[in-house]
């Protein structure tokens, strides 16, 4: 979703001019970038994004620029298996097929993406981005969003799995689109910064609350989306939640955790962080159990200590953990070595799709 929104506010920066879009339609095999990476090219050359680990940009941004002076969509083929190509030091290395749709926003036109991506972050509902490929009478693609899953089996598949892929039945990428994850940061330390600093490169949308009103204000955390002072008791009526919600609880009290803990269990998140060690946070438990609270609603999301073990230190590299932490748990992953891992590195699989599709094989 960041890289999506960082190509609309660079067409949106240059509307008055016409702009290509590369976007990877289809892999078979292996490939750096996979079936929803994009690029936007402009007449200069100029791009933002990438399609790639930057083997196939120069030649698709040179068919970008084509496509903008006839302004006729194109379908590009790349056979990254070729092994000749290993005789000129050209080889592309991913050891893949990919397609690659390249459609034109003439100047001045609303590309369909801005509207869509702004009402999956409004709405915070998350879509099945549809971009249909048609080669009669003319190529032609076109991009809408379903929100909801209807009869189809392969957008109810792609819903479920929250995983892109490509219907061969009706010649469409079919992307799960959900809205940047939102990140509650309790507390006001100087340890807050480096975390939200990090979580908004990674496109994160940041909330700090601290109880202590001199402490939550927006001088403070001038990056964050909302600043909040507020007591746990407060919370349930300011904050809202939902699939896409991590809290890390960063205090340095233990009342304040506990009581934000406390807080924090209706609300059902799928991952709630607490730093400290863990005779800290089994106390915590310990208490609010002997108080009425449902501690079992939060044995499975509550990670304290917080983070992957990488032997972090400073700010900066607990951020760096525990934000890891956070992208491998909404992932469904272990947060392991991926040289020890007995499966493709994409958790989607692009393979076996039939040859008969409006992208050839």
């Amino acid at each position: 979703m960041k890289e999506l929104f960082e190509l609309i506010e660079k067409r949106c920066g240059a509307r008055g001019f016409p702009h290509a879009v590369a976007t990877v339609l289809r892999v078979e095999g292996s490939s750096y970038r996979r079936p929803g990476a994009r690029m936007l090219i402009d007449a200069h050359g100029r791009v933002a994004g990438s399609i790639s680990g930057g083997c196939l940009e120069r030649s698709v941004v040179a068919e970008g620029q084509r496509a903008i002076l006839d302004g006729r969509p194109r379908l590009l083929t790349f056979d990254t298996t070729d092994q000749d190509d290993l005789a000129f030091g050209t080889s592309l290395g991913c050891q893949g097929k990919i397609w690659i749709g390249l459609e034109v926003l003439p100047a001045n036109a609303t590309w369909p993406l801005e509207i869509i991506a702004e009402e999956v972050r409004s709405r915070r509902k998350p879509a099945v981005l549809v971009t249909q490929v048609t080669n009669a009478p003319a190529l032609r693609f076109e991009t809408f969003a379903l929100f909801d899953e209807g009869d189809d089996s392969e957008v109810s598949g792609v819903f479920r799995t929250r995983r892109t892929r490509y219907d061969k039945t009706h010649d469409a990428l079919l992307e799960w689109l959900a809205p940047p994850l939102s990140l509650l940061l309790f507390g006001g330390g100087p340890d807050v910064g480096p975390m939200l600093r990090l979580a908004i490169e990674l496109g994160h949308e940041v909330t700090v609350i601290d109880r202590r009103p001199d402490i939550a204000q927006r001088e403070n955390f001038p990056e964050a989306r909302r600043v909040i002072s507020a007591k746990p008791h407060e919370l349930a009526a300011l904050l809202d939640s939902d699939d896409r919600t991590a809290a890390v609880l960063m205090n340095h009290h233990y009342d304040t955790d506990r009581d934000v803990l406390a807080s924090l269990i209706p609300f059902h998140l799928p991952y709630i962080a607490m730093l400290g060690p863990k005779r800290r946070t089994v106390r915590i438990l310990e208490e609010l159990g002997l108080e009425g609270h449902d501690v079992g609603a939060v044995a499975d999301v509550l990670h304290a200590p917080a983070g992957l073990d990488i032997g972090a230190e400073t700010p900066e590299q607990i951020a760096l953990a525990i934000l890891a932490e956070v992208q491998a748990t909404l992932a469904g992953r272990s947060g392991g070595n991926l040289r020890e891992r007995n499966a493709p590195i994409h958790a989607d699989a692009f393979t076996d799709l039939s040859p008969t599709c409006a992208i050839p094989a």
